[in-house]
């Protein structure tokens, strides 16, 4: 195979006995050997892998690798590379060696004997699967392949041909068992806005250098009623990727080399606490006949929605020294301040839940939750979470005030609007003279109303959120008066306490346990109506 005529090229032959592979990708011919007596009639197995610089032949039980020099590290283009010939060339070849980059292939005596279970995926979003001949000559199919007549393994596991039969590799599914029939179990986390979890790619790569890949992925589900907050961010010195989620929409931002894209998926909202499926991948790609890399990068939701673009950049390699999911932490706002990320803080932390995170970065593949709950020492969760996801729909809530347990029996939880057209009635006042109310609120959003009751002839008495603070209005009768009640922002993902007491013309409230007083002029009068809740907010 070779990248259509111009330089780079792979080949793997016997030669002696031995097996020996060489290519070419950008530099000099690099080659490494292994094995003995391979032609012993017996099966042997071949694994050849090239992750960046990262070169590794395996036969059997042994292996030889190498790192090669120099910045172009990728195999041509996937659009001009050349088929993959086993065996031999075709003989058309010998006319035409002007189109190979190592036209001495043409010679080289053929290959005599058996081959099976060749995989390997035919380009760079697909898994590794069994390749089936396109064209052939002088070779005929044998019936020892178990895996060619029936294949046992369900939901899409990869079936290999051994001696003794056929077996199924799971590993690229959510499935377990000898037949990949076996569902494994979902690795869900739930954040609450302070929370997150980080990757210490030091442990995952070398030692204090960052995560370096040619292709990386992240992929995850994740669930959610807020309309804002951080998914995902990885970042290296001036280079970053971040998706959030914007009044309910998904927002890509992503930076590398001198290339910036600023895209998404619109005109869809996600924020309707169900399920959606979200894929990122990155490759670093050399240009034809250039010293020019870009990233081809790919945006996939729910499978539906796909999203492709192109970064031209000054690297030959993708790298992330940090990784956050959910949110970032205190020490990310200093480093944000020194290499101008986007504008990032702790306050756009993740309302909801994650399921089955996985980041993949050439042969290095995280789940992120999995070794969270683990306590691994790769990947740490920071803040409130918990490793469940409890539903908290509107038929809860509903079933839950219909028997009046929402505000005594503190098991029921927190009530949470996850429509903005959602409200809440509750009875009013008991006492047409005196006013008693506490809630604790918690919200990213910057602007709704808290509550609201209205009287006869006008009179009204409410609370809303505004510019990321809370204010109190109410006219009982002499005019409406408008007071803030707070000193900092209450939009935060972060619990805030409130209780308000009113008698006659005197009031007072507490708000985080900062108290202070009000008065209200003139003769009030009676206020005694219905009260409503309407915000995108959690009361607890």
């Amino acid at each position: 195979m070779d990248d259509g005529g111009y330089y780079d090229f792979l080949e793997v032959k016997l030669v002696q006995s031995n097996l020996r592979f060489r290519w070419h990708v950008g530099n000099e011919p690099e080659i490494l050997s292994i094995g003995q007596n391979l032609s012993d009639s017996a099966w042997h197995k071949v694994r050849i892998s090239m992750f960046g610089g990262r070169v590794s032949l395996q036969v059997d039980a042994a292996t030889s690798s190498k790192t090669s020099n120099g910045e172009d590290k990728q195999l041509g283009n996937y659009t001009t590379n050349s088929y993959l010939y086993i065996g031999g060339l075709p003989l058309w070849y010998t006319s035409k060696m002007a189109t190979l980059a190592l036209p001495s292939v043409v010679f080289e005596p053929r290959f005599s004997g058996e081959i099976k279970n060749l995989i390997y995926a035919v380009d760079e979003f697909a898994q590794p699967t069994n390749q089936n001949m396109m064209a052939y000559k002088d070779v005929r199919l044998t019936q020892a392949d178990h895996c060619l007549h029936e294949n046992p393994c369900q939901h899409n596991g990869l079936c290999v041909s051994l001696d003794h039969g056929a077996e199924c590799d799971c590993s690229a599914t959510r499935f377990t068992g000898a037949r990949c029939q076996q569902e494994l179990q979902d690795e869900v986390v739930r954040f609450w806005g302070s929370s997150y979890l980080s990757v210490d790619i030091a442990k995952a790569g070398p030692k204090s250098a960052p995560l370096l890949a040619e292709l990386d992925t992240i992929s995850f589900y994740f669930k959610t009623d807020a309309s804002n907050g951080l998914l995902y961010f990885s970042a290296y010195e001036g280079n970053y990727m971040a998706l959030s989620l914007l009044n309910g929409e998904l927002k890509l931002d992503l930076r590398i080399g001198t290339g910036r894209l600023k895209t998404g998926v619109s005109k869809a909202r996600f924020n309707d606490n169900e399920w959606h499926s979200v894929r990122i991948l990155r490759k670093s790609e050399k240009l034809q006949d250039s010293s020019v890399f870009v990233c081809k990068v790919t945006l996939e939701v729910d499978a539906v929605h796909r999203e492709r673009w192109t970064s031209p950049g000054v690297y030959s390699l993708l790298a992330s020294s940090y990784v956050f999911l959910g949110g970032v932490s205190t020490k990310f706002v200093e480093i944000n301040k020194i290499f101008q990320y986007p504008e990032i803080s702790k306050n756009s932390n993740f309302i909801g839940c994650f399921k089955n995170a996985v980041l993949q970065a050439d042969g290095i593949r995280l789940f992120l939750i999995k070794l969270a709950k683990e306590e691994s020492a790769l990947v740490s969760a920071h803040g409130k979470f918990e490793y469940r996801c409890a539903d908290h729909s509107n038929n809860n809530i509903q079933r839950d005030v219909i028997l009046g347990q929402v505000y005594e029996d503190t098991t029921s939880g927190a009530v949470t609007f996850t429509r903005p057209q959602a409200f809440l009635s509750v009875p009013g006042f008991g006492d047409e003279r005196v006013s008693q109310l506490s809630l604790r609120i918690r919200t990213l959003e910057p602007d709704g109303l808290i509550l609201y009751s209205a009287g006869q002839g006008g009179h009204f008495f409410g609370i809303e959120l505004y510019d990321s603070h809370l204010w109190l209005h109410y006219n009982l009768g002499t005019g409406h008066v408008k007071l803030r009640m707070s000193g900092n922002r209450v939009d935060d993902g972060q619990w805030h306490y409130l209780s308000l007491t009113r008698k006659g013309g005197e009031g007072s409230y507490s708000l985080d346990n900062e108290n202070h007083q009000f008065n209200i002029p003139g003769q009030p009068k009676l206020l005694k109506e219905i009260l409503h809740f309407t915000i995108r907010i959690h009361f607890s």
